[in-house]
């Protein structure tokens, strides 16, 4: 008897260590879209020069390639590699040459984006990385 009551403690101490380790371990998997937005411009193929300017320095721009995925111990920890993620993406891109490729009047905003509530595609968007072009004045 008292062999059964030693394994049920020990049972009991190994269950309730591994419901207690696999709380802290909790994974969140966050999408986020990359892509041009607010794009103007007179010039017919712009758009098309600008997708394929990004996608030549390594941004996706175009295609299957638009989604971009974390997954880590909180959302906020992937929003923080999303934004380190997009920097890294952009880091190569130059105002003056997607100046010689476009019209005057171009301009467009390259992003990375998710939505407020990751289960809710719908909701609210919310911005973790910006460029600009063409490249906003100091204020």
């Amino acid at each position: 008897m008292k062999f059964f009551k030693a394994l049920t403690a020990v049972c009991c101490v190994v269950v309730c260590a591994m419901a207690l380790s696999s709380c802290g371990n909790e994974m969140y998997s966050t999408s986020y879209t990359l892509g041009v937005t607010q794009f103007s411009s007179s010039g017919s193929s712009d758009l098309i020069k600008i997708q394929e300017y990004l996608e030549s320095k390594g941004c996706p721009a175009k295609g299957d390639s638009l989604t971009w995925s974390c997954v880590d111990i909180s959302v906020d920890k992937c929003d923080q590699q999303a934004a380190a993620h997009f920097k890294e993406l952009t880091k190569d891109l130059s105002y003056s040459e997607v100046e010689a490729l476009v019209n005057a009047d171009c301009k467009f905003v390259y992003t990375i984006t998710r939505s407020l509530d990751p289960a809710d595609p719908t909701s609210m968007i919310i911005n973790f990385g910006k460029w600009e072009y063409p490249k906003p004045k100091k204020k």
